[in-house]
């Protein structure tokens, strides 16, 4: 694995930010696989990270002005408030782009007492089945909703109306990796103030570490720059410091999304960014036992939700653990 630390950007980083990388000894670099984008992409993040954020962060009101609200995340906003509603005061953890919504499910089982919300555009992801006994949508704990939505738009309506986000994830999004995408990439985008303004812990992960790298640089520098609106700069700072650590999963099984399993099996690295108070990892085989728990009693198991204080998941905690297995900090 090529030193990081011997590139011009990351010893700015470093330089800029030494408190935030803990000295502890990470295990080797999975060798990059053919085709990955660690073989096919430079490690660099790049320069404009920074400066881009605070743009925007600036701008944030006239982007507001020029952004549409499409119908159909309208009408999934709606259907959010009516479940929130009756769901009472209880924790939210938002996962945003959650495709299949796996993670959705995993982390629905792991926090029972929380209410976990799967947000993503396709409804195609969101409806795919995930193994024999899922047989659609509703296939999901009863303290879990899967919505398609705009991201942006929804994350816009959850801060108009108030509703805090206890924890906030962001799982393998595109890393849009070409030079010519990177106006793409989350922060990057106009909408990153919105983001950033939801509230709670903040946790982002991906396969591409140069994502995580340039994700980090724009925080710090929307929470210094005295440019930025002062609610921005705020909601920057408290997810300050952003620890990076990288994963090392017993199985394939244990990745919380398709795509974590994906990328671990075929030997690429996988990265986390967490602000402090994040979620502690979970592992993602426990849906699979709760999808095999609904194959053939759907309604006793639907039955046993509404009355058991715990949910599903009680029946299910052996599956539950939080995996020691973790994410070790970097150098970086």
């Amino acid at each position: 694995c090529p030193s990081l630390s011997s590139t011009p950007s990351v010893r700015m980083l470093l330089a800029a930010s030494p408190q935030l990388f803990t000295p502890v000894v990470a295990p080797p670099c999975p060798t990059p696989a053919a085709g990955s984008l660690a073989a096919a992409y430079p490690l660099e993040p790049h320069e404009l990270a920074g400066p881009s954020a605070v743009q925007h962060a600036c701008s944030l009101e006239r982007y507001l002005e020029r952004q549409p609200l499409p119908p159909h995340t309208h009408d999934a906003f709606g259907e959010l408030t009516a479940w929130l509603d009756a769901a009472g005061e209880r924790p939210l953890i938002l996962d945003s782009g959650c495709g299949t919504g796996l993670s959705t499910r995993a982390l629905a089982l792991a926090h029972p007492q929380s209410l976990v919300l799967g947000v993503d555009r396709s409804g195609d992801r969101l409806g795919r089945r995930l193994g024999p006994h899922k047989t659609g949508k509703d296939a999901v704990p009863p303290n879990a909703l899967l919505l398609r939505a705009e991201l942006a738009t929804l994350w816009r309506m959850l801060q108009m109306s108030g509703r805090r986000v206890d924890h906030h994830l962001l799982l393998y999004p595109n890393p849009y990796p070409k030079p010519r995408q990177r106006g793409r990439r989350w922060h990057f985008h106009a909408s990153l103030p919105l983001l950033l303004a939801l509230g709670g812990s903040l946790e982002v992960r991906s396969n591409w570490l140069p994502y995580l790298l340039e994700f980090r640089a724009a925080v710090q520098a929307v929470a210094a720059s005295p440019a930025a609106p002062p609610h921005v700069r705020q909601a920057a700072a408290r997810k300050l410091p952003l620890g990076l650590t990288r994963a090392s999963l017993p199985a394939a099984e244990d990745g919380l999304t398709l795509f974590e399993r994906k990328y671990w099996t075929s030997g690429e690295g996988l990265y986390r960014l967490a602000s402090p108070g994040a979620l502690e990892p979970v592992s993602g085989r426990v849906v699979r036992q709760y999808l095999e728990a609904l194959g053939g009693r759907r309604e006793v198991a639907r039955a046993a939700a509404e009355s058991c204080a715990d949910g599903v998941a009680q029946t299910l905690k052996h599956g539950c653990t939080v995996y020691p297995f973790g994410w070790s900090k970097l150098r970086i």
